[in-house]
């Protein structure tokens, strides 16, 4: 017959846990959001450059 160990666990072993858990969870957060934002970024370059070629033929005229 197979004997299961016992699920106790020590206050400082939950908090380990859950603290490796949480900073996991704020990484693969923080991997999502910084892909996220290469598009906007991009963007914002594109909104940029017409806005200075804007400018640049209003000074020529």
């Amino acid at each position: 017959m197979l004997k299961f160990r016992s699920w106790k666990i020590t206050v400082n072993q939950f908090i380990g846990v859950f603290m490796r858990a949480c900073l996991k969870l704020i990484i693969a957060l923080s991997f999502i959001f910084s892909i996220s934002a290469c598009s906007t970024i991009e963007g914002i370059g594109k909104d940029l450059k017409k806005g200075g070629n804007a400018i640049q033929k209003a000074a020529n005229s």
